[in-house]
């Protein structure tokens, strides 16, 4: 096995919580201003609770962009996994009803979003978005 080869092997079992942590740390090395939504994780009813009444809303990209004039919202993915029979396990990149929901609405305010699957895919988005 090859390191490309290696390296990819590990990749493919990062949690989307890893590839998202990539992608910050990679917004951080190019001095790029962002900001992260806390939706998602596992949180105790009340905290839940009150966080729906400031605001946070279920389903939200999970990454904003900015850039001067204009913002990317990233939701990540984690990338598809090859189980032991050679077919992709999808179940980790489906994307939720509300998180379509977002997406169609910020989408229809001419908005730029993308859905990244895995860190390598969102850097190259991230990357292009920042093109001038």
């Amino acid at each position: 096995m090859t390191s490309k080869e290696y390296i990819s092997l590990l990749k493919e079992k990062q949690s989307e919580h890893q590839e998202q942590i990539e992608v910050v740390n990679y917004c951080k090395r190019n001095n790029i201003l962002f900001t992260a939504v806390p939706n998602g994780g596992k949180r105790h009813k009340k905290t839940a609770f009150d966080l729906k009444k400031e605001g946070v809303s279920s389903g939200f990209p999970d990454m904003i962009i900015f850039k001067r004039g204009d913002i990317l919202f990233l939701e990540m993915k984690q990338r598809a996994r090859t189980l032991k029979s050679g077919k992709n396990s999808i179940s980790h990149t489906k994307l939720s009803d509300n998180q379509k929901v977002w997406i169609q609405e910020l989408e229809s305010r001419n908005f730029n979003v993308c859905v990244a699957y895995g860190s390598d895919e969102a850097i190259k988005s991230i990357k292009e978005f920042m093109k001038d």
